[in-house]
């Protein structure tokens, strides 16, 4: 658990994806009625969940990606050989 006190462009978005909670755990957990209307100064609990190592546990994203087989030189074919093996 983390006490954050509220700054100045805080919104509860913005601080999901900092603290890598999803934005429904500081909602639920602050029992927020307007989210999106946080007051700079208003303190929030930001319900952090640590390993051991104190390594913040972020969610799992799943996405799309499509590699065109006629890439196969330059900068573009260099990048997708990096990351290639990311997209299953």
């Amino acid at each position: 658990m983390h006490i954050h006190i509220v700054k100045p462009g805080d919104s509860v978005w913005t601080l999901s994806r900092y603290f890598g909670v999803p934005s429904q755990a500081i909602v639920e957990g602050n029992r927020l009625i307007h989210p999106d209307r946080l007051v700079v100064g208003q303190t929030l609990v930001i319900p952090i969940d640590r390993q051991p190592s104190g390594v913040v546990q972020k969610p799992t994203v799943e996405t799309n990606g499509y590699i065109d087989p006629r890439i196969t030189r330059g900068r573009s074919a260099q990048a997708i050989d990096n990351v290639g093996e990311f997209l299953g």
